[in-house]
Order: structure tokens, then sequence, then C-alpha cells
């Protein structure tokens, strides 16, 4: 059974009111009707009743001078149609009520049973359709307010009728208030332009449109969102409304850009930046490793690294590797070999390795990066080959130094041959002593692996033996006792240092022992830390005779000088024997 049609007849002609509702009945409609005779009584039957269709006679209430249909609206929310009734045919009138928003007009001389009929069943239809449009409009909105995507809609000219929650609850604002401002405003600056623009667009060619764009927050922040607005249109391909929707893809969106920093960052590196499979497949090929192996991105992308870069010799090693990164989770080595470009040319690299993972943690390839160290590996074995021509040169001038000093050495000792036993002939044997002292330093250099420095150690040791040998220690059953840390020293310590212990032991075994009961020296060496040296000179002879020291002799005055030299304190002290202690910075080596 078809729901009865409630109508609401508005003319103060009675007459003519009772013609329209004989009418009425004669079309055998399923009808209610209620009468009103003016704007106001019209008013007071909206506030009980909710009508379909209201027909209104336009001289009793013209819808051009009043605001019958914002009443209507204002008391019932259901969908209803407005037909005007006229005396006079009127083109003109007809087309302003229209435009207004009346769903006919309706000459009333020339009305009859039938015309209402057809009016009437086309009423209902609409009506059904309104309401079947508007029960579908619910259902999208109970939709929209159960999904998390901000949603809206608005009139086929633009003008929004709609906006979600989420909405509301993203922006922070009402809905109210969102419809007396230009919503978009809530678009970011820089993207406000690009979206007006598709807006527009969209108008006027009616077609649909879909971009990315920031929306700020209620706290002020903005995130992006994927935004479609969609067109929806009736069976006449008329746009009936618009529909936005904006899902935030804020993560996905930066985590792009954050991707697209990545990449450009790659592919504007100066190093060649590759990044291969579990099977050495290339995946990526950036512009320094086209200029570095003279391949193309495209024709690089696919092919493996065996069959571009990887010289004949290097195969196993690189198979090696492959192996290492299908079974370790962590393997990320940094090495150096030689890789072949597209013309046959090796070229010496700097590998680093690391590994690339899928979202689950699995290994699924690596990233290299590959440094062309051709001209700094040039030049290391350049220098490599200058340093050791330097210190082949320095070999030679410590050995050539220390031959001469042997050679004066050698001229002293026959001098001393020539001469009788007195002051003359142990004057020159002291010198001898000195000049071998000298030339034992220059002896250790040229032994020395550094070339810059000696073991003291080795050094006193060496000393103390060849001073037993030209002082006849050892028939005179002295003997010389060394316990020395091993300490580098470097040339600029060891000469004038050695000269000094040569005065200190000679003098202990000149001087120490006249008798023939035999006796000990002993010389220690150690660090102290912070940097310094001591070294004691003792022996258990006589002792030190302050009255031989009232004149210096030339030992003593050339211990005095070395030991400024050397910026050390010196202390000599007798009592039942002889001891010298020596304190003095040690500069650092030089390896």
């Amino acid at each position: 059974m078809k729901h009865s049609l409630q109508l609401l007849l508005i003319d103060r002609d009675k007459d003519a009111l009772a013609s329209l509702m004989a009418m009425l009945e004669a079309t055998q409609l399923p009808l209610g009707i209620v009468c009103a005779s003016s704007f106001s009584e019209a008013g007071k039957k909206l506030v009980s009743h909710t009508f379909d269709c209201v027909l209104v006679e336009n001289e009793t209430v013209s819808l051009l001078h009043s605001d019958l249909k914002t009443t209507i609206h204002r008391h019932q929310s259901a969908p209803f149609t407005l037909i005007v009734l006229s005396k006079h045919a009127d083109s003109r009138l007809a087309g302003q009520v229209l435009e207004l928003g009346a769903f006919d007009y309706l000459d009333k001389d020339d009305i009859n049973v039938s015309q209402l009929r057809i009016v009437l069943a086309r009423c209902r239809t609409w009506l059904g359709q309104e309401r079947e449009r508007m029960a579908t409009e619910q259902r999208l909105r109970s939709l929209a307010e159960g999904i998390p995507q901000l949603v809206w809609s608005c009139a086929p000219n633009g003008k929004i009728d709609y906006l979600s929650q989420q909405w509301a609850d993203y922006t922070g604002v009402t809905f109210a208030h969102d419809l007396q401002v230009a919503w978009f405003t809530r678009i970011h600056s820089d993207d406000r332009d690009r979206f007006v623009e598709a807006w527009k667009n969209a108008l006027e060619t009616q077609q649909d449109f879909q971009l990315l764009c920031r929306i700020k927050r209620h706290d002020n922040a903005f995130r992006w969102f994927d935004t479609r607005v969609t067109a929806r249109k009736n069976d006449l391909g008329q746009i009936t409304q618009w529909i936005g929707s904006h899902t935030d893809i804020t993560e996905i969106e930066e985590a792009r850009l954050s991707q697209a920093k990545l990449a450009a960052i790659v592919e504007h590196s100066q190093d060649a930046i590759i990044g291969h499979d579990l099977h050495g497949r290339i995946t990526s090929w950036n512009k320094a490793a086209e200029q570095l192996f003279q391949y193309s991105a495209h024709e690089a992308l696919g092919r493996t690294l065996t069959d571009l870069t990887v010289p004949a010799p290097f195969l196993d090693d690189f198979k090696q590797h492959l192996h290492m990164l299908n079974h370790s989770n962590s393997y990320e080595p940094h090495y150096e070999t030689q890789r072949q470009r597209r013309d046959g040319t090796l070229i010496d690299v700097s590998i680093t390795s690391s590994l690339v993972r899928t979202l689950d943690g699995r290994v699924e390839g690596a990233a290299k990066i590959v440094r062309d160290i051709t001209d700094r590996k040039r030049f290391s074995a350049q220098q490599q080959a200058s340093l050791q021509e330097k210190e082949t040169l320095l070999k030679e001038v410590y050995h050539r130094v220390k031959n001469n000093l042997q050679v004066i050495g050698s001229l002293f000792n026959m001098q001393i041959r020539q001469l009788p036993e007195g002051t003359a002939r142990n004057v020159l044997k002291d010198s001898a002593d000195r000049v071998k002292a000298m030339a034992l330093v220059h002896e250790k250099l040229y032994q020395s692996a550094s070339l810059s420095s000696i073991n003291l150690k080795n050094y006193i040791e060496e000393l103390c033996t060849n001073l037993a040998s030209t002082t006849g220690a050892n028939s005179r059953r002295i003997t010389i006792n060394a316990q020395v840390d091993s300490i580098p020293v470097g040339l600029e310590t060891a000469v004038p240092l050695g000269l000094l212990l040569n005065e200190l032991l000679t003098n202990s075994l000149k001087h120490g022992f006249p008798n023939e009961n035999g006796g000990e020296v002993q010389v220690m060496g150690r660090c102290l830390g912070s940097g310094l040296l001591r070294i004691d000179v003792t022996d258990n002879g006589i002792g030190f005779d302050p009255e031989a020291t009232s004149t210096e002799s030339l030992g003593l005055k050339l211990i005095r000088i070395l030991g400024r030299q050397l910026t050390a304190e010196l202390s000599i002290e007798s009592a039942e024997g002889t001891r010298c202690t020596l304190t003095l910075p040690l500069p650092p080596s030089k390896n």
C-alpha cells in the first residue's frame, strides 16, 4: 500500500481552495490534505505537521517576497516539493520561481484533474528518490564517521555541506565554524595554491583529482595526507555532490622523503656506491660508479659484478666474499683490492661493505662504497721508494762517519804506540776512547731498524765491554756490570750521553782501583716516568780524591759540559767508592 501524500494548500480564496480540493479528491490518489489561508496560518500548520508537498497560490504567499521555503526547512528535515499556483500564466514568473527551488508552476485557470494526477505522481517519484538519496547519504556519513580518514562533501558548486567528526577532531574546530571559513586555509601554504588550482580545474572540467598535501592539526603541526576528490553523478551524468577524503600518510611520506634524500646523497656521492644481491647481481649503481667503471646504470643493473668489475685473479676472493655474505649475519668487511674498468684497466680500490636487510631483518644483499685509491697507492709507493732511498743514504752516512772515526782512532793508536809511557800517551789514549765512544753510536745507528734512535741498553753494554778491553780491566780483575732498561734514545742524546758515560767509566777504571785488588763498577739506567732518565755509575774503589779536583781535569770538564748540553742534573759522591748520578729529560724517540 502506497504512503499517502501529505499536502499543504495555501490560498486565501476559499472558493478556489474548495475547487482545488475537489480536483485533488478526484485524482483518487491517497492524499492527506491540510489547508491554510495565509502565510502565518501555514507556519502554524508546519509546527505540527510534516508535508510532502506544499501548493501555494502566488498572490497569497509570494515565493519571490517571502521566506516560505526557509520556514519549511526550519520546521522539517524531510524532503518536500513546492508547487506554485498562479491565476495568470506568466513565463517570466515561472522561470523565477523555478530558479528559487519550486518543483513546478501551474496555471490555476487551466489546471485539471489529469494534470494534478501527473504532477503529484512526479512529486511522489521525486520524493522517493530524494529519500533514497538521503538514506544513502546517511549511510555514507555513518561510514565516514567510522573510518580514520578525514571526509567532507560539498554541493556541485563547491559549497561545503558536510565535514566528518574526524575532521573536527583533527583540526580542533566545529562543523559550523568551518562552514563559515575557507577550510582549505588549513592546507600548508606551500601546497595551498596547488590544491586550489586542482579544485578550480575539477569544478570546471567536472573531473576527479588526487594530490598530496599537508593539513594543519589542532596543535598547529602539519601532517601529510593523500587527498582524493570524487564527483558523484546522477543517471544523466550530472554532478550531484563532491566527496573528498584525506588519508594520513605522514609516516609513508616522511619515509619517502628520507629515502629520496638518501638516494640524492648516494647519487651525488664522490665515491662509487654499488648495491648487489646475495648472488652478486647489481641492484643499484650511482653516477660515481658510472664514471669509475665506465658502465652506465642501464648497462650495469641486473648484471653480476663478476661480469663487469672483478678481474680474473680476484674471482676466487669475490666468490668467498659472496659465500660469507650468504652465511653470516654480521659480515661487513673493509678491504683493499683491485677492480677492472670497462677498457680493461686495473685500478686499486678501497671497499667498505655493509649488509642490506629486509624489514624482517633478513640479509638480502650488500651495499659497497668503492673508492679509487690508485693515485694514493702510487704516491705511497713513490714515498716508500723515496724513504728507502733516504734510509740507504743515511745508513751510508752513519757508516762513513763510523769509518772516519775509526780511522781517527787508528791514527791515535798508531801515535800512542810510538810514544813512551807518560802524560802524552795517556792523553792520546783518552782521546782515542772518546772517538771510539762516538763511533759506537754511529755503528749502532747504522744497525738500528729505525735509523733515528739506538737501544741504550745495547749501547752501554758494548761501551762497557770496549772500555774494559782498552783499560785492561779484565787483567786487573775489575768487572763491569750493566743493568740498563731497553730505552730508545736519539742521536742528539746518544752522542753526548755516550761521551759522558765514557768519561765516568774511564775515571772509575783508571783512578778508582790503583792497587791490584780488583773491584766492581756498576752502571744502572732506568726510566723514572714523566720523561726522565736516571743513570747511576758506582764503583767500590778507593773513592774520589777531593784534592785531585782542585784543578779540574779535561775529563771532569767534559762531564760538566756534556751534562749541561743534556740539561742533566749531575751529582758525584765519594764514600766507600764513588757514585755518580745523572738525571736528564729524555726526548721522545722518533720511530
